[in-house]
């Protein structure tokens, strides 16, 4: 019976040693206060200065020179909008193990940075961001040429074109010059019944074959 009795103790004893190994080995760990700068634009990086956490109920503030501090993302990663800044720190399981425990969240207010207008295509452009280079759709907008200058390359039955440069983001923008083609020249002033018909059946037929021999859409 004695033996049994001493047993039983000796089975409790280890099992509340087990639970207060576990209990020891499993950090405890929370943000104290976050970081002084938490707005950031996306050309930024995170900025940690000012964080103090808590390990097993001891403070640990923020040092450049403490290794054991990992963010995610990284101090040399630019920020991201619509991000938060994960905090880990890295404790002693045992004698031969450590581990990276996630300590909490920091969440911070990430905002683009928009440049000047840059060129989309021949007609519109938009501001780009600085920082991951998206474009702003509520920017897309019409280029500004005040003066356009002919480049003398219309042809019969090909409209001459004109270039000029973008006042927002400095594009040369070359557009056609409507009704420029030589053919049209030809018919002006008042046509007749009889030149008004001449003139569709030109245009419909001889430069629509025109076009396809010399591959012109």
């Amino acid at each position: 019976m004695k033996a049994k009795k001493a047993l039983a103790v000796l089975l409790v004893a280890v099992m509340l040693l087990a639970t207060l190994s576990f209990g020891a080995s499993a950090a405890d760990e929370a943000i104290v206060s976050g970081p002084i700068k938490t707005a950031y634009t996306d050309c930024e990086y995170f900025n940690p200065q000012g964080l103090v956490i808590t390990i097993d109920g001891k403070e640990i503030p923020y040092s450049p020179i403490d290794d054991n501090f990992k963010f995610v993302p990284g101090l040399n990663e630019k920020l991201t909008v619509g991000t938060s800044v994960d905090v880990y720190y890295k404790v002693v399981i045992d004698v031969d193990k450590t581990a990276e425990i996630k300590v909490g969240s920091i969440p911070v207010e990430v905002s683009h940075v928009w440049g000047e207008y840059t060129y989309l295509d021949n007609n519109y452009h938009g501001k780009r961001c600085l920082g991951c280079a998206i474009i702003d759709e509520t920017t897309f907008t019409a280029h500004n040429v005040k003066e356009y200058i002919p480049n003398d390359d219309g042809g019969l039955f090909i409209e001459q074109t004109k270039t000029g440069v973008c006042e927002d983001c400095h594009e040369k923008i070359t557009v056609n010059i409507e009704g420029s083609h030589k053919f049209e020249s030809i018919f002006t002033g008042n046509l007749t019944k009889t030149e008004e018909l001449i003139k569709y059946i030109i245009d419909v037929v001889l430069v629509s074959l025109v076009q396809m021999l010399v591959g012109i859409k």
